[in-house]
């Protein structure tokens, strides 16, 4: 019998990346260089500062969506 042991591991997470896909009325009013060449929002965030690394704006977006299931979360 085999049996899978996981260890606890310790890391340190620098950033998060986040690729979701957004309603359509919600995504219409964002700025386009916000979502990856799939349509889905791709924002890439410092986790100790919470500055968005991947914004090229100048102004600030304000986006409120219901997250479907399909999002993607990476800790990097």
């Amino acid at each position: 019998m085999k049996v899978e042991v996981y260890k606890l591991t310790e890391v340190e997470i620098h950033t998060v990346r986040i690729e979701v896909e957004l309603h359509d009325n919600v995504s219409e009013s964002l700025p386009k260089h916000l979502f990856n060449d799939d349509g889905e929002l791709d924002l890439l965030i410092e986790v100790d500062t919470g500055k968005v690394i991947s914004w090229q704006g100048n102004e600030p977006v304000s986006i409120h969506d219901n997250i479907r299931n399909n999002g993607v979360l990476y800790l990097v």
